[in-house]
């Protein structure tokens, strides 16, 4: 028996134990079959980030990274279903992911109390629920304890080329990520993140995890596209808080990102020009003018890596952060205190 078949046995055996619950068997081999995978140490890279000192070690072997994904996100992946359902394949309603070992985790969509939810060998009912409805999901909380959660990684760090696993379903499917996209209006507001990651294979049931060759959590599928944990990792902070509505951050101006722009004609060539702000909002309330060019963000450049969005979704109201900026070819910084969006 050849390693491949050995490796395409092994996935569908994968397959089984995330589909034994509703009781369907499919396969996770993709269109280019899975186990025939070349997985080529000297094609698999991880860029050296600015915040990290050194890269970290990449798998051995692609058998090394199954069983990473295997052993950090099988236990920690579930399913959802019917209301006093005794799960049935019928009745299945979505994925949940496990985020806390307390019983909150993360559903795709609208969420019913009482609907019956089977992840990690424990079967519980939904008791308590909050709606992120700027991300389309829901968190949920069931009474039940020492569940085993998914770690998180960075979905920001997710470039072309990399390498995913997606759970969707009763599958474990292995995808690339194609490209990363920011929306196709060059003007943005600050309080919208407006990231996406798109994956070579994009026909993914919302809701379904997304995990990086080490077997990190690194965010969710909702309308083909790969939400990144950033833009959900604030509002799980809230839930813990005990808090029953969702605010976000607030920057509160309108920017055209330089590094992503062409054709403008300007001193600066990276950064988030400022094309304009509210008039009672954060930005203007500090001291910023339209044509200020933001540079970065707590010490974190806004460029190639960051946009301000992204910056900006990763922080919390009320939070205090330092602005670089450029006017008129001056560098200059103050500090903004964030204001608050309400769901």
């Amino acid at each position: 028996m050849t390693p491949s078949w050995k490796l395409t046995i092994r996935v569908v055996v994968f397959s089984a134990l995330l589909g034994g619950a509703s009781g369907v068997l499919t396969s996770a081999i993709t269109n280019n079959y899975l186990s025939e995978y070349s997985y080529q140490l000297s094609e698999l890279t991880e860029p050296l980030r600015v915040t990290q000192e050194r890269p970290r070690a990449l798998p051995a072997s692609y058998e090394t990274a199954l069983e990473l994904v295997e052993k950090m996100a099988l236990p920690a992946v579930g399913a959802r279903y019917g209301v006093d359902a005794q799960v049935p394949v019928d009745q299945f309603v979505g994925p949940v992911i496990a985020l806390t070992s307390d019983g909150w985790l993360l559903a795709e969509g609208a969420s019913v109390l009482g609907e019956t939810v089977k992840v990690g060998g424990e079967t519980c009912l939904i008791e308590e629920m909050v709606s992120d409805d700027r991300v389309g999901m829901t968190f949920v909380r069931c009474d039940v304890q020492n569940l085993s959660v998914v770690d998180f990684g960075e979905g920001y760090a997710l470039a072309p080329g990399d390498q995913v696993f997606v759970v969707t379903g009763n599958a474990l499917v292995f995808s690339r990520v194609k490209a990363v996209t920011y929306g196709e209006e060059s003007l943005r507001s600050s309080d919208t993140p407006a990231r996406r990651v798109i994956l070579e294979t994009d026909t993914f049931e919302d809701g379904s995890a997304v995990f990086n060759i080490f077997g990190e959590f690194v965010g969710v599928m909702m309308d083909s596209v790969l939400i990144p944990l950033e833009h959900i990792s604030g509002s799980l902070e809230q839930v813990l808080r005990g808090e029953e509505a969702f605010t976000y951050p607030s920057f509160g101006a309108s920017t055209i990102d330089l590094s992503r722009t062409v054709g403008l004609d300007h001193d600066v060539s990276s950064g988030a020009l400022l094309a304009g702000s509210q008039t009672f909002g954060a930005a203007a309330s500090a001291g910023l003018l339209a044509d200020d060019v933001i540079v970065s963000v707590d010490g974190e450049s806004i460029g190639v890596l960051y946009t301000l969005d992204d910056l900006i979704a990763m922080r919390a109201s009320g939070d205090v952060i330092r602005i670089e900026f450029s006017r008129a070819g001056e560098k200059q910084e103050l500090e903004v205190t964030l204001g608050s969006l309400e769901q």
